[in-house]
Parts: structure tokens; sequence; C-alpha cells
């Protein structure tokens, strides 16, 4: 067994080359015990220990050797907060950090997830790196959230390639793409993936991309199933899209990702004089007032690639289902007999008008005005622009306080989530064999007074068959 020293040079040389360094193990700590006691007296103290008591300790810290990992774990469960100071100094002794970042996983506290971010963002081997990023999702696992400061120092920018927005999908999620030209004919891409409800979900990038494979990508993309459609955009409305989202993190307390740290430059700093673009006059306010056609024509959305996906969970209509598909029997009944069940077509309406306004409370009927909104844009840029005029005639529908119950696109998207429903309740009746047909039985002669004196019919026989289909002579 290589001795304590000769371990940490071995650890330091791997490090200094980029290889991971191995996971510090547990190890028995029964011999330590009174050295531990010691340092737990001296430095978890509810007053941080001053430098020459912190230095003391980490020397202690540094001759146990291979159990120093799992010193460092014991104290920091011990410890709590009070072990910070400590391991904060562990994390820069090369020998150290790995058990210093392993520890930190334990202390519940916003600043051990501060010093793995300041770890996970500036360390220069890979492998310290991804073991504070492990760490760090330790904590988020456990509930600790914090926003890492932000580097706000000027970069050159690169010139823009293509800024790109995508439609917004079932979960309100959508992926807003940037662009940028790099110095060798490549580009340096970032995508960030956004939600309406939590904020920045995920963020990615790639430096010295190909153009020819960012375009594949996009085509590959619009081709998959369900496609994924991409508008262009202004780069300040990609960067209003992008702090409205982060500023959804604060409000739901959705971690940021880590990534997103790395490739915020890319948005690049607002220009003195900057706008975006205004919005076509045919989707203004007061060019929508004009047509209130457009609101009924607005069902016709739910047909659309782009809001074809928003039709509600199961989960969220079930309440509604069994009346609904009750009602809806009742109807088609009334149609096999060539009538039209008016009481049936009144229910139908009041039950999906009530899902609607129980479904579409204040705070998702604003998401959806927002989401609507935006789809209306997108949808002009992609030379939609009948969809595009619905699409904001229901957004502006729904701004002017309007009841969800009364918006056409509302009602029918309800409807057809509700019609959805009862075709998978359907199928899953029909997998599980609940609908299959029961032979019918012939029913049995009765005979009455004096039948059994009167002429019978000769019996019809049906042709039969062969086995190979021809019809054979009785």
């Amino acid at each position: 067994m290589a001795r304590p020293k000769k371990r940490r040079k071995i650890q330091e040389r791997r490090l200094a080359a980029g290889r991971p360094a191995p996971a510090p193990s547990a190890v028995d700590l029964t011999a330590h015990e009174a050295m531990l006691a010691d340092l737990a007296a001296r430095l978890l103290t509810a007053d941080p220990p001053d430098a020459e008591t912190l230095a003391t300790g980490m020397a202690q810290v540094q001759e146990l050797g291979d159990a120093a990992a799992s010193a460092l774990a014991w104290l920091a469960q011990q410890g709590g907060s009070r072990a910070l100071p400590l391991l904060e100094a562990a994390l820069a002794d090369e020998g150290l950090v790995l058990g210093a970042i392993q520890a930190l996983a334990q202390v519940t506290d916003p600043e051990a997830a501060r010093l793995l971010d300041g770890v996970a963002r500036e360390h220069p081997q890979k492998a310290v790196v991804k073991a504070a990023r492990r760490s760090l999702f330790e904590l988020r696992r456990a509930g600790i959230v914090w926003e890492a400061p932000v580097d706000e120092t000027p970069r050159e920018e690169w010139p823009l390639y293509k800024v790109l927005a995508s439609y917004i999908d079932s979960e309100g999620s959508r992926s807003v793409w940037i662009a940028r030209r790099g110095m060798f004919g490549g580009l340096r891409v970032a995508n960030f993936i956004l939600n309406e409800t939590l904020g920045i979900k995920d963020c990615y990038g790639a430096d010295n991309f190909g153009k020819v494979d960012f375009d594949r990508l996009l085509e590959d993309a619009a081709a998959s199933d369900p496609p994924i459609l991409y508008a262009s955009i202004s780069l300040p409305h990609a960067r209003r899209l992008i702090e409205e989202a982060r500023a959804l993190n604060k409000e739901s307390g959705f971690q940021l990702p880590l990534d997103f740290y790395t490739w915020r430059d890319i948005v690049g700093e607002p220009q003195p004089g900057e706008e975006e673009p205004p919005r076509p006059a045919e989707l203004t306010p007061e060019v929508i007032r004009g047509h209130p056609e457009w609101l009924d024509e607005a069902k016709g959305l739910i047909e659309l690639p782009a809001c074809r996906s928003w039709l509600l969970d199961g989960e969220v209509v079930e309440p509604y289902v069994d009346h609904y598909a009750r009602n809806r029997i009742r109807g088609l009944e009334g149609q096999a007999e060539g009538i039209t069940d008016l009481g049936a077509v009144q229910d139908e309406g009041i039950i999906v008008r009530r899902a609607v306004r129980e479904i579409f409370d204040e705070k998702r009927a604003s998401q959806m005005q927002r989401r609507l909104d935006e789809t209306a844009l997108l949808l002009w840029l992609t030379d939609q622009p009948e969809a595009a005029r619905w699409a904001a005639a229901t957004a502006l529908t729904l701004a002017e306080g309007t009841p969800p119950e009364e918006v056409p696109f509302l009602y029918e998207l309800v409807r057809a989530s509700l019609d959805l429903r009862m075709a998978e309740i359907v199928a899953e009746l029909r997998e599980s064999g609940a609908f299959e047909e029961e032979e019918e039985e012939e029913p049995s002669e009765i005979l009455l007074p004096g039948d059994e004196h009167r002429p019978r019919p000769a019996p019809t026989y049906a042709p039969r068959k062969s086995p190979g289909g021809v019809y054979l002579p009785r």
C-alpha cells in the first residue's frame, strides 16, 4: 500500500495530467477518534475559527493520509454549516479536493452549493469539475436552491448567424437557438430550453460547430414525429424570452442549469436604442377588434402542427369524462334512430363549458394567453397569416378578461381532449378483453299444443365450403 505522502503525489500527478483521480473510499476512523474529537472541538464552533486554528486543523487532516476524505465527511456530518471553513480550505488542497467535494454534498446549506459551484465553473481539472457537479446535484435533490454570480464582463461578440425559436409544446416548453460565426468558419451555438412555468429547464452548446451540421440538425427536428418547427426571430426577442424565463426560475424555485452560466454570454448585452421589431399591423388590437369572425375561426388552431400537441392530459379531463361519455352515447343512440337529441347537444355544451371554466383558472388562462400571443407571432413568421390572426384574436380576448368558457378555441381544446380520453379508455377496454363479442345462441324451439301434427318446413342448409374456399353442394 502506498504511503500517505506518496499516495498524495500520485493523485496530484493524475490531476495535473487531466486523468480522473480515484474517488476517495470510506476508511475506518476508529484509530483516529482522539484526533477527530480534538478537531471537532476546535473547528466546529459557533464562531468561525481563526486562520491559525484553521491551518493547524488542515495539517492534522493531511496527516491522516488515506483517512483524510473520511475524516472530512465525518466532520461535515457532525458540524454541518460549521464545517464549511475547513472544507473551503480543503478545496484549495489538490490532495483533499475530492474528499472536500464529497463532504460538501452532506452540508445542506446554500453556502456549500456556492463553494461547489465555484469549483464546477473554475477548476481546470475535468475530474474535479465532474465530482463538484455530482455533489451539486445531490444538494439540489435535498432542496438547496441557489443562484451563482454571473460574470458581467463584456466580451467581444461574434457576428450572428441565426436566432431561432420553436413552437411551444404540450408541456409549455420551447427551444431557443442562438448561433454566432466563429473565428475559423465554425459556429458557436447554444440552445436554451424555456418552460412557461419553471423557467430555464436546460442549456447546452458547442464551439466550432459546422454550419452544415447545424442546418441538418434543424432539418432533422422538422422531420421528427412530432415535428419541431423553428422560426427566425430577432436577438432582442430571444433575449427577452430568456430573461423572462430566468425570472420564472426565481419564482418557481427551479434551479438554473449550471451550463447557463457557460453560455449566457452568447446572448450578448443590449445595445443602445435596441428594440424588438414591431408586431405586424394585422396582429395589433385595433385590427383584430374589427374582425370578430377570427375568434370563431380560431377553433381550427387545434388542427395545426403548432397547436395539435396542446391537448390536455387525461388526468386533467378525467373528472368530466364519465358525464361526457354518457351524454355522447345518448346522442349517438338518437342518431341511430334518425333523430337529433337536442337535449344531448345542450348537455354536452354544459359539460364542456364547466370543464373549461374549472380547468382554466386565472393562472392557467394567463399562461394560455401568453402562449397564444407568442404563437401568433411565430405563425406569422412562418407564413401562416390566417392562423396567426386566429391565435392573436384568442390571445387578445383572454387578455381583455373574457371568461375562458366563452372562448371558442378553449372550448374546442377541452372538447377534443375529452374525445381523445374517451378513445383511450375504449382502446384500453378492448385490449383488456372487456369488449369481446359473445356468440349468439340460437333460440330454443318452443312447441305449442297441436304443433306436432302440423307440417314442418323443410330445413334449409347454408352452402358448405371446402378448405380452399370453394362452395360444395350438399
